[in-house]
């Protein structure tokens, strides 16, 4: 019996790109026009509004296109499964917990080797991205005289380190949901 827990996390698994893209947008629009309204001292809101419009409009585009090539990696890896088992296979990669179904185990064990690969990845250009951002942020602090892009830099940072420590988390719930997958005793009638 598939676990009849629903939360916005397993919505979210399962949600269309464009919803996704919708959100990004609404959200990073508002986020990058209020950020150029408050670092140009003599901004006008029509130039922050165009700035939170196309700000906003990038960033959804990019992350959409990352959402959908992410979501066809994991599909290739774990075969095409149902919305249900698919939420059931994000859940226990996301909690840690094993899947109900024995039969989600072998697309279990796969997407475990794509996430630690991507961990792996991640823990080279995430640190590289992230500093090369927070560096910027304190040229431009350093050149402008503009406190909001020490916080920036402070933002950026603070993210750095909180990616590092969530990767190491994820890393032990990954091996600790693969060690329960390996020691669950197996069905002889399969």
């Amino acid at each position: 019996m598939r676990s009849a827990r629903a939360s916005w996390r397993d919505r979210a698994e399962t949600a269309p790109l464009w919803a996704w893209s919708g959100l990004l947008f609404l959200l990073f629009g508002s986020f990058f026009g209020a950020f150029y309204f408050l670092l140009t001292p003599d901004a006008d809101a029509g130039y922050a509004l165009v700035a939170g419009v196309l700000g906003g409009l990038f960033f959804a585009l990019v992350m959409g296109a990352f959402l959908r090539i992410a979501r066809g990696r994991d599909r290739a890896v774990t075969g095409d499964l149902s919305r249900a088992d698919a939420v059931e296979v994000a859940r226990a990669g996301r909690t840690g917990e094993l899947p109900a179904e024995r039969d989600l185990d072998g697309p279990m064990l796969d997407l475990i080797k794509r996430r630690r690969e991507q961990y792996r990845r991640s823990s080279v250009s995430g640190p590289l991205v992230l500093g090369a951002i927070a560096l910027l942020h304190v040229g431009n602090a350093l050149n402008t005289g503009v406190g909001w892009w020490w916080a920036g830099a402070a933002l950026m940072v603070t993210l750095l380190v909180w990616t590092r420590v969530q990767a190491q988390r994820n890393l032990a719930k990954l091996d600790r949901l693969e060690t329960a997958i390996n020691s669950r005793p197996h069905d002889p009638a399969k």
